[in-house]
């Protein structure tokens, strides 16, 4: 989200520089380091678009190395490193260089996405798993809004001095290693029983619980086969080791496949709005960064009214909902700059009501995703379905364009997107008080039933 609202402070700077100095006849060159006006402006929408190539790329790589080698290890390495690439983008001088490191943090930060997303969903029980979600959804909002903040605050310097700040905030990374632990749910899966052991030792420390108590609860027969006799941990009747999967096991089986064109479809849909949207807030009426505050505050409400939706209608009907409203705002938005009298006012109004639709439509496709899918398959899945949402945010950035020429095109697409896949969201099973499919065989009953 941080490169998003530099690309903005950097057109509008870059246009602003233009209109004084070209008055005077003097080099543009001299102001602006890469020269990314005229002719050159695509450059810097590409720069943009490299961040979504690197979340592509980051969806594929990381997904599955987080199914295979764990949860906790992938998430310290990627932050580290996204940390280190952050602060690095501040001073590099080199455009080439500035749009690798882009690449390579849009590729990190989906490393880390693909872990957290399965760690978290995996951590909690069924009942807890949306006000996670709530409580996740609500810090983005508020740090993507703090991030206005802090870009007006500086507005009058170099946006090196943002992107430092950025990098400087992640320097925490260096203590994940320790705040954190693996997936115990994973541990099971892949028969880890040495690490599972230290895991349990690790939590009745914590809980001022008797380890060798819990401990008592398990059977351990010498082929080391695990049998839980706890309902708040992960159903592991199935010898661990046994159940391994790859990438392909999602278009081999068929369920697993339909259920994945479905999510694939939203991702794509659901990205290319939510990101479309903010690179558009630089187009509509006012002050650039206020407007992409109050964008950045209309994503919070939603979160509420989802978490509660969640509770009492389940992870599919709150989906649609929220893109049913979606698609009506986003088109009643676009109109309104073809035919209404205050077109920038009622452009904005029904651009936030939107944004908020689309948001907590975000949100739901957060929590309903992971839950589709089996233990060794879940971070592939999501970050399958990142990949596709990596699509439509690639080509977002180009809606800021399309805008300039036809002001009520991206709205009507939007729009037009988020109402024909909630057909299509009909067709998936609910997942509202289910436990977590541990193989594909436990994810071929819940969908059944």
């Amino acid at each position: 989200m941080w490169c998003f609202l530099f690309q903005l402070i950097r057109y509008r700077r870059a246009r602003s520089a233009y209109d004084q100095f070209s008055k005077q006849g003097k080099l543009l060159t001299k102001k602006l380091i890469w020269d990314l006006v005229c002719d050159r402006e695509t450059l810097g929408q590409m720069s943009t678009a490299m961040v979504m190539v690197g979340q592509m790329l980051g969806a594929v790589a990381f997904s599955i190395m987080v199914d295979r080698y764990g949860r906790h290890g992938v998430t310290c390495v990627c932050f580290i490193a996204m940390t280190a690439c952050s602060i690095g983008l501040s001073v590099t001088t080199h455009f080439v260089l500035f749009v690798i490191l882009r690449l390579m943090i849009g590729a990190f930060q989906q490393g880390i996405q693909m872990a957290q997303g399965s760690l978290v969903i995996e951590m909690f029980p069924t009942e807890f798993r949306a006000t996670c979600t709530l409580i996740g959804a609500l810090m983005w909002s508020f740090s993507v809004a703090t991030l206005s903040l802090f870009a007006w605050l500086f507005q009058n310097h170099s946006w090196r001095y943002l992107q430092l700040l950025a990098g400087l905030l992640g320097i925490h990374c260096l203590g994940t290693h320790w705040i954190q632990h693996e997936s115990l749910r994973w541990l099971v899966a892949n028969g880890k029983m040495d690490e599972i052991k230290v895991w349990i030792h690790r939590a009745a420390r914590w809980n001022k619980k008797d380890p060798e108590k819990i401990l008592s609860r398990f059977y351990l027969p010498e082929s080391e086969q695990l049998i839980v006799g706890s309902e708040q941990t992960p159903d592991c009747s199935h010898v661990p080791g046994e159940e391994k999967y790859n990438i392909l096991d999602i278009v081999r089986r068929k369920r697993i496949f339909l259920i994945s064109l479905v999510i694939w479809s939203a991702w794509f849909t659901v990205s290319l709005s939510y990101y479309g949207l903010y690179l558009m807030s630089s187009s509509l009426s006012g002050n650039i960064y206020l407007n992409f505050f109050l964008i950045a505050l209309a994503e919070s409400p939603s979160q509420f009214i989802a978490w509660y939706l969640f509770r009492r209608i389940g992870r599919r009907y709150t989906t649609i909902s929220f893109l049913t409203v979606s698609g009506l705002s986003l088109i009643a938005s676009a109109l309104s700059l073809k035919y209404a009298a205050n077109a920038d006012t009622l452009s904005l109004i029904f651009s936030l009501f939107g944004m908020f639709s689309v948001a907590g439509a975000f949100s739901c496709l957060v929590l309903f995703t992971p839950e589709l899918y089996p233990t060794n398959l879940r971070s592939t899945g999501l970050g399958l379905a990142s990949t596709a949402a990596r699509i439509g945010s690639v080509l977002s950035p180009f809606a800021s364009s399309l805008a300039i020429y036809v002001p009520w095109g991206p709205g009507v697409t939007f729009g037009a997107l988020c109402l024909s896949i909630t057909f299509l969201f009909l067709c998936l099973p609910e997942t509202k008080d289910i436990e977590l499919p541990t193989t594909v065989e436990d994810l071929d009953k819940s969908s059944k039933n």
